[in-house]
């Protein structure tokens, strides 16, 4: 019997496109080791993800050096693009299944207890900032402090302001700090203060009035929880945040302290992270840790009012340096409690001491005389205009 060419050619395809349709819709229900090992080699993303999905299930240690190798060699996708209309152009289909496929490497080496590098830490921060802030608070000593070191030197010396694309950085360099700060090494404790930003408003007035101030806190939710896209296993997240003691009994802790950070593992197909960046209020709250105090203590705290009487010019200068000096004094304090347990020298104790940005109200009912406010009032302040926008920072110290 003579067979047809055409026919049997367009036969071979219709079954090869079949079979693949088939084999993207099949959904394991369990795996030999072999069958893991083979998937997460395959090159497949859905196929990668479900070799790394039973590799946590089955407790497959033996896997973690060729999940650890995949974490290490992954590149991040280009950032979210934009319309016209400002709104996000959706990701590719290859992008989503990259994605995907790395979300399940990840949560694999986390469920597994394994140990990645910090070259593997650093390359999945951009999409993976959660995930990345579990592995660093994970990994083994001394490999963890000399990571989060390298981290730490990637830091702003100075606060910026605010831009979202650099949170998940901002949140390394938090954690890193957090990490160094459980046993400082030389020279750490001092940046926590000279890098630090000291918001002092005061409020002029002609009489004895008093005004404590705007008080404000911010927090981020968790992700919203989403199915599996079909074919996929089940998708898992990690939400790090903090967690004060007010709040309860804290579980999954990574970093111990006073807020404490927290870890935990939660259903979703994003990476979600509530650690704050590394602000001034984290490097006070560090600082003040290092030294034994607690956030109910007294002792010095980021954001700051007071109200001067104004009772002429000759006085109003003398008088807003002297209050200034009192805002100093429990950073000195904290400084000599800090010396005094070695995180700091007797030449960086005698120096050390936050920028001072004094923002000036004045709330005088006769204000006849303008108030002369000079640009600084000595090497750590900055003297300016009362800013209603500058007081914002997660849960402030008073």
């Amino acid at each position: 019997m003579r067979i047809n060419g055409n026919a049997y050619i367009y036969g071979l395809t219709i079954f090869s496109v079949v079979s693949v349709v088939a084999h993207s819709q099949i959904v394991p229900s369990q795996a030999t080791n072999h069958e893991i090992n083979l998937w997460l080699r395959d090159g497949d993303p859905r196929m990668v993800a479900w070799g790394a999905t039973f590799a946590a299930k089955s407790g497959d240690k033996d896997e973690l050096p060729v999940l650890a190798a995949l974490a290490e060699n992954y590149e991040s996708v280009p950032r979210h693009e934009y319309d016209a209309r400002g709104n996000y152009i959706p990701r590719t289909p290859e992008q989503k299944q990259y994605l995907d496929s790395m979300q399940a490497v990840l949560d694999s080496i986390i469920q597994l207890h394994g140990e990645v590098s910090c070259e593997a830490v650093v390359a999945v921060v951009p999409d993976f900032p959660a995930q990345a802030l579990t592995l660093l608070a994970t990994m083994p000593e001394p490999e963890r402090s000399q990571c989060a070191a390298d981290i730490y030197e990637t830091r702003d010396k100075s606060d910026q302001p605010y831009d979202w694309h650099r949170i998940a950085h901002l949140q390394m360099i938090h954690m890193a700090a957090a990490i160094l700060a459980l046993h400082p090494p030389p020279g750490f404790t001092a940046t926590l203060l000279n890098e630090a930003t000291v918001i002092l408003k005061i409020s002029v007035t002609d009489d004895d009035q008093k005004d404590n101030g705007p008080f404000s806190s911010g927090t981020c939710g968790d992700s919203f929880g989403l199915v599996a896209a079909p074919g996929w296993p089940q998708p898992y997240t990690y939400v790090v945040e903090q967690h004060w003691n007010s709040q309860g009994p804290a579980e999954g802790i990574l970093i111990p302290g006073e807020p404490a950070i927290t870890g935990r593992r939660a259903l979703s197909n994003s990476s979600c992270s509530t650690l704050p960046g590394f602000t001034s209020v984290q490097k006070v709250l560090l600082a003040r840790q290092e030294a034994s105090l607690l956030p109910g203590d007294p002792g010095p705290g980021t954001y700051q009012h007071d109200t001067l009487r104004y009772t002429g010019r000759a006085s109003f200068l003398a008088s807003l340096s002297v209050m200034i000096t009192l805002h100093e004094e429990p950073f000195q304090k904290l400084a000599a409690t800090l010396a005094s347990k070695s995180y700091l020298t007797a030449t960086e104790s005698a120096t050390v001491m936050p920028t001072f940005a004094v923002e000036v109200e004045d709330q005088r009912k006769n204000q006849s005389q303008a108030l002369q406010i000079p640009e600084s009032l000595g090497p750590h302040t900055t003297v300016g205009p009362y800013k209603h926008e500058s007081g914002w920072f997660p849960r402030q110290l008073d």
